[in-house]
């Protein structure tokens, strides 16, 4: 090997991002000592170098300087190997490295791959330790070591052996005795043995080497026929006069096996990272490893469906008729973690070697079955992606053996293969399954996608883009080239500066928004978002848009909002209502009503603002609507506000057509006040029936006072009744409020006011602001709304307030009634009091009359009593008893005077009733 400087690994780094990385670890994990750096351009500075391994780290381009450098770094040192660390390459890729000089090539996914090249360089590190020969220290024969384990042989020009170590028979089976004065070519076969004669002879006529004498690679023959792989170093020298040649003969068996499963291997883990399925990976690591360590059986185990269980794939390795039996038995077979070799390889993460899996000890799970194919040896190796335990590599051999770790490292390798084969699998399936969901989600999306570089060319269009522009398919087309005219809000052309492609491209801006387009003349809505789409310099390629014809809704929100315009015009409150019962629609008078805000309704569901009772009334009608085919029903109910108030309300309610059933419509009237009117009716209603049964005015007038403050609600009430006596009109009843702003006195002062001349004229008033009232002196009342109404002849009534507008057209109708029921009780008294009265002149006449008739009748009793009586005292018993009898009296007494001027008298007679 030439002079130079001495190192074990020359790293050739391209990637500064990563060499820091790759170069500490190779230095952790051969010593720094050994590893020295250089750039891929620097590489033909260290031709001389004493190198075993050139790492390339990231070489992207094998042009013809690179070729040069290698190759001869190669023809520098025939030991010398190559590895390309690089990223994922395609199989093109591949054979241009292998075509430039590369040996090995490991696939750069990160951190992660780095014992992959470390196992890799280990490799080439150990084969480079056992193809190193020291050359013979000296030419003479005697000078040779005796005791090498290497053959040492001499031969003359005539080619016979002169002489030989012991090492011979370890090499070719032949003593020294037996080979020496035999010729060199009874060690070789046929075909080698021609050619070293010709080879050897033209030397000894020429003195010309046609190949270095160093380390030459021959092929010898055993002496049971089998060939020997081995290495020469060959020597010149004169002996007495006489030339001879000696060699020393190195076994290379290991080197050559070595050698050769290095260019297995090389080649199996091409195929294996070149396969396009897991599975036919895996056909060729069995393949290739069963071949070439001669393996009599291998088999693959892999999760099954449920995960908990491994399972024997249908490809496997077989080399016998036995073991093709064995083979048969692994489909009813399944391993859980742990269990048996497979179990617990899938459990470790590690290989496991069984010398024997005949032994019962051994935990091999299948022991019965192996036994009967005459299998013994058993070799189970994880396939990992990630730290992920992917499948089981199992191998059996014929015989019982204890660990052959070469056997191990180099299935372990092919494994290693595998699993990144399996991780490069995952990852194009999910690119794959990704690039077809992402295909799909772009040409199914509603909205329409574009691609547009700065060229103006539409790079991609799903088909609801090209649908929309009128792009045919297969057809690149141009923003210039399709009929687009942007609108501005007065339908006319805009400028192509202020055009959204222009904004992206051009400004780089980020756009989002409504646009109204001439597609084809036809005008369309969209809604448009945009940004673009730099490279990797930053500056802009491209822009990206996504848009949605939103024609059909413009429409339909401008239909809404003409009928927005209607409901908000509506004094009513009106709601819209879902199948699933939310608030579609609300206008203003309705959240008046309600007292939430249409932000707070629209969505939600209207049971969270209506109490259940009257939800489940609503739900009823609108169940009937829909059976009865019915326009509309009406609901009296209440609502409760935001506020807590209870409203009463009135709600019509219909329905519309919706996708999936009936929508409902409610439109909702306040009837509070309706309702106050009719409490109020029936409230007036109970007041004339207590005024029918009062029985004089003034009791009449406290009623009425007493109903306006407490039924009707109006405070400031009096009763005025015209006094005949005094000719002029009195307060006869009043609320205590009236006492409260005027004392005793009236609301309005003097004899001739307003009250008098709505009396005198008959003629009801009301004025809501008597300060204006040119016909009301400024002092005459502290009222400032007054309603006065005249009870016929009978007087007026008055209720006002302090207040302006006071008075609403209900309270004013309800006063007219209370007025006419006043005038009503009032007639009906005084028609009553005149009925009492004939009624008592009657009664008196008829008691007049009664007693004339008495008297007439007892006169005639006497007079017959007088006219049969036969005495005095008869008569005057008579008339006593008469008198008593049938008359009003109850006793009677009849005297006369004792004398004439005397004042005494004596009974006569007497009677008593009873």
């Amino acid at each position: 090997m030439p002079d130079g400087n001495v190192s074990t690994i020359l790293y050739a780094d391209q990637r500064q991002d990563q060499s820091r990385r790759v170069r500490a670890f190779l230095e952790s994990e051969f010593g720094a000592e050994r590893v020295s750096t250089t750039s891929v351009a620097g590489l033909q500075d260290r031709v001389g170098d004493q190198v075993a391994c050139v790492v390339f780290d990231g070489l992207d381009a094998f042009d013809q300087p690179t070729e040069a450098v290698i190759d001869t770094l190669v023809s520098s040192q025939p030991g010398i190997e190559t590895v390309l660390l690089a990223p994922d390459l395609s199989a093109a890729e591949i054979q241009t490295a292998y075509d430039a000089g590369i040996d090995e090539i490991v696939p750069y996914t990160g951190p992660e791959t780095l014992p992959i090249l470390s196992h890799h360089v280990s490799r080439i590190l150990e084969s480079g330790d056992a193809d190193t020969l020291d050359e013979p220290p000296g030419r003479h024969l005697r000078e040779l070591i005796e005791a090498s384990d290497d053959a040492v042989v001499t031969i003359d020009e005539a080619n016979e052996i002169r002489y030989a170590t012991s090492g011979i028979e370890d090499l070719f089976g032949y003593t020294p005795e037996a080979v020496v004065g035999e010729s060199l070519t009874d060690l070789m076969s046929d075909q080698v043995a021609a050619r070293h004669r010709e080879s050897f002879q033209r030397y000894l006529e020429t003195g010309t080497r046609t190949l270095e004498w160093t380390d030459v690679e021959l092929v010898g023959e055993h002496r049971d026929g089998h060939e020997v792989p081995i290495s020469v170093s060959f020597s010149e020298s004169t002996v007495d006069g006489e030339r001879v040649f000696s060699g020393i003969i190195r076994d290379i068996s290991e080197r050559h096996t070595l050698r050769q499963e290095r260019e297995l291997f090389h080649d199996t883990s091409q195929r294996i990272l070149q396969a396009e399925d897991f599975e036919s990976g895996l056909e060729v690591a069995l393949e290739s490893v069963g071949e070439s360590m001669n393996w009599t059986y291998g088999e693959v185990w892999v999760p099954a469906e449920d995960g908990d269980q491994l399972a024997c794939l249908p490809e496997q390795y077989v080399a016998t008729e036995d073991a093709a039996a064995f083979a048969e038995t692994a489909e009813s077979h399944t391993f859980e973690k742990g269990a048996g070799l497979p179990g617990r390889v899938w459990e470790t993460g590690e290989p496991e070697w069984i010398a024997d899996v005949t032994d019962d000890t051994a935990g091999f799970g299948r022991s019965k079955e192996a036994n009967a194919a005459g299998l013994h040896a058993a070799l189970g190796v994880p396939i990992t992606a990630g730290e992920e335990v992917v499948a089981v590599l199992v191998f059996l051999l014929p015989e019982a053996r204890a660990m052959n770790e070469r056997m191990v490292e180099a299935t372990a390798a092919v494994a290693t293969d595998l699993g990144l084969l399996m991780q490069r699998l995952r990852i194009e399936t999910d690119l794959r399954e990704q690039e077809a969901l992402t295909s799909r989600i772009l040409d199914t999306n509603p909205a329409g996608i574009l691609i547009v570089d700065d060229d103006g060319e539409f790079t991609y269009a799903n088909e609801r883009a090209r649908e929309t522009l009128g792009i045919p398919e297969g057809e690149r087309a141009t923003y210039e080239a399709v009929d687009i005219d942007l609108r501005g809000s007065q339908n006319t052309n805009v400028a192509e500066d202020v055009h959204p492609y222009t904004a992206v491209i051009e400004h780089e801006e980020t756009i989002e928004g409504e646009f109204r387009f001439d597609v084809d003349g036809e005008t369309h809505w969209f809604f448009a978002c945009g940004a673009p789409l730099a490279d990797e310099a930053g500056d802009t390629m491209a822009a990206i848009f996504s848009f949605q014809d939103i024609t059909q809704r413009k429409a339909r929100e401008q239909q809404l909002a003409r009928h927005d315009a209607v409901m908000q015009t509506v004094s009513d409150g009106i709601y819209a209502l879902d199948e699933d019962g939310r608030f579609l629609a609300v206008n203003d008078a309705y959240t008046d009503l309600i007292g939430y805000e249409r932000g707070e309704l629209v969505g939600e569901p209207a049971d969270r603002f209506v109490d259940s009772r009257t939800s489940a009334k609503a739900e009823r009608l609108q169940q009937h609507l829909a059976k009865n085919d019915h326009e509309t029903e009406t609901l009296e109910t209440t609502l409760t506000t935001a506020d807590g108030d209870v409203v009463p309300i009135e709600v019509s309610l219909s329905l519309f057509p919706r996708e999936d059933g009936h929508g409902r419509v409610g439109v909702v009237r306040d009837i509070s006040g309706r309702k106050r009117r009719e409490e109020r009716l029936a409230l007036l209603n109970e007041v004339a029936q207590t005024l029918t049964r009062v029985e004089t005015p003034k009791a009449v007038a406290d009623t009425v006072v007493g109903a306006a403050r407490e039924t009707l609600d109006l405070p400031v009430t009096s009763v005025q009744l015209y006094d005949d006596d005094g000719g002029h009109l009195t307060t006869v009843a009043q609320t205590d409020s009236v006492t409260d702003l005027v004392g005793d006195g009236p609301l309005f002062s003097g004899t001739q006011g307003i009250p008098w001349q709505v009396y005198a004229e008959q003629e009801g008033r009301v004025y809501d602001h008597l300060s204006d009232a040119p016909e009301v002196a400024s002092d005459e009342t502290t009222l400032e709304s007054a309603i006065v109404l005249p009870i016929g002849t009978h007087g007026v009534l008055v209720t006002g307030s302090t207040d302006p507008d006071a008075f609403t057209s209900t309270e004013v109708t309800l006063a007219n009634i209370l007025a006419s029921n006043t005038l009503a009780a009032l007639e009906r008294v005084d028609r009553e009091q005149e009925l009492r009265r004939q009624r008592d002149r009657l009664e008196e006449r008829n008691d007049a009359l009664a007693r004339i008739e008495r008297i007439n009748r007892l006169i005639r009793d006497i007079t017959q009593s007088l006219v049969n009586a036969e005495s005095r005292e008869e008569i005057e018993q008579t008339v006593c008893e008469k008198l008593t009898d049938g008359g009003p009296y109850t006793f009677s007494w009849m005297a006369e005077r004792e004398t004439v001027q005397g004042a005494s008298v004596s009974p006569r007679a007497a009677d008593r009733r009873g």
